[in-house]
């Protein structure tokens, strides 16, 4: 029998590091119940049966409705307006679904698309870093990692500057529950006039969009056509709140963690200020860290 791993509490979030190696050594394939009391959780550590997992669409499914048999399938209810939009994007469906989808976005992430967002994304970094620079000291995450991903994103949507501090509040509302569903049911039904809002917002875009289309994200997205098929309304509003929470949490956690692990690592932080040819490999560090 294998100990229990507290992977809750403070000291796990401070330093997780020697409890994944823990559970590597001691228990690869761990498992553990939900807050809820009854949905269990398998947490897979090793690279090799997480690649392999990965790879196999026959007994591992991204869409739990997928798993049911067609009568529970029938008598599941249905989650809330939030939690469907916040679910029922690319990342979690399965094939055919996934391919389909995936191929769609994948017309409007071209190369010269990705190099446009990269010189977009260094004119916001350098304009906020010159902020900080101005006032002479910042707050890193309130000041630079928080704001960054959102006007980022909000940019490459194409949505007015006028609009952004609306934008962010609905950003913060999507991000704010996407942590834990199961213990944020309270802020997921507070949050039904957030997505009223939001989706009334985004369907006056779409159609600002189809009649004239922009140098933007979601005229491409809108334009995205694969064997005469397009995405519907519903996918572009999941594609678009994955890119605000997927887009959000990863970008502000990577700024953090990455600083921390610098400042706790002086010796590393000396090398990279001394050389910033290592700054690539810095990176990938960091974003494996």
């Amino acid at each position: 029998m294998t100990r229990p791993f507290n992977l809750f509490g403070p000291a796990f979030k401070a330093n997780p590091y020697p409890t994944y190696a823990a559970m590597r050594e001691e228990s690869p394939f761990h498992r553990r119940t939900a807050t809820d009391g009854k949905t269990n959780i398998w947490f897979i550590t090793r690279y090799d049966d997480v690649a392999t997992l990965l790879r196999d669409h026959k007994r591992l499914v991204k869409d739990v409705a997928n798993t049911l048999t067609p009568d529970a399938r029938a008598a599941r209810p249905a989650p809330p307006p939030l939690v469907q939009l916040l679910s029922n994007h690319m990342l979690n469906l399965d094939p055919p679904d996934h391919t389909r989808l995936r191929a769609l976005v994948n017309k409007a992430f071209t190369n010269q698309v990705v190099a446009q967002m990269a010189e977009r994304i260094q004119r916001i970094a350098d304009d906020l870093l010159d902020a900080g620079h101005a006032q002479g000291e910042m707050d890193l995450i309130e000041e630079f990692a928080f704001p960054l991903p959102i006007i980022v994103i909000a940019e490459l949507l194409g949505i007015p500057p006028r609009d952004r501090r609306r934008f962010r509040n609905w950003s913060n509302a999507f991000v704010t529950p996407s942590a834990n569903l199961q213990r944020s049911l309270k802020k997921i039904k507070k949050a039904g006039q957030v997505m009223e809002d939001f989706t009334r917002y985004m369907h006056r875009i779409f159609d600002e969009r189809r009649q004239e289309p922009r140098n933007d994200l979601i005229s491409l997205l809108l334009q995205a056509e694969e064997g005469g098929d397009t995405l519907h309304e519903e996918e572009l509003f999941s594609m678009v709140i994955l890119l605000i929470v997927a887009g959000h949490e990863t970008v502000v956690d990577f700024l953090g963690n990455g600083v921390l692990a610098l400042l706790q690592n002086p010796a590393q932080m000396a090398l990279l200020q001394s050389d910033w040819s290592h700054l690539p490999t810095a990176i990938e560090e960091m974003a494996r860290y």
